[in-house]
């Protein structure tokens, strides 16, 4: 740790360390483990189903080209290109491409160990709903 930070805060430095300049701010001292666990791009073929599933860790999803219908714990959601899709750990889901040609995504798995982060994550992840975040572009 620098001088003057401290954990679990943002302290701004008001002196020089080390070359960092007298405005620095100083995010807290993260002592967590986010382990991924499985990521790949893959482009797809019309009519590609993914059978329902569901991980022990978070599903982030981006589309990089194209669309996808996917169904989590019975809501649909059309994700076209540049949407995000964060599917929190337990909920079950499937997925299909509905583009005309084919549609290319980039997908991770991951979990954290620090419970309290997990669990603020589940709750921004579902917006107290018990639905996935979905960023869309529209």
């Amino acid at each position: 740790m620098y001088p003057n930070q401290r954990r679990g805060f943002v302290v701004e430095i008001k002196s020089s360390y080390a070359g960092i300049g007298d405005n620095a701010v100083f995010f807290p001292y993260i002592d967590w483990n986010i382990r991924f666990f499985g990521a790949h791009i893959q482009t797809v073929a019309p009519d590609l189903c993914i059978p329902r599933e569901s991980h022990h860790g978070f599903e982030i999803l981006v589309i990089l080209d194209g669309e996808q219908e996917t169904t989590i714990q019975n809501n649909r959601y059309i994700v076209r290109k540049d949407d995000i899709l964060l599917i929190p750990p337990g909920f079950e889901h499937a997925s299909r491409c509905i583009s005309p040609d084919s549609m290319t995504y980039f997908c991770a798995h991951f979990d954290i160990d620090e419970p309290s982060l997990r669990m603020k994550i589940m709750k921004i992840a579902t917006g107290f709903t018990n639905l996935p975040v979905f960023f869309t572009t529209e």
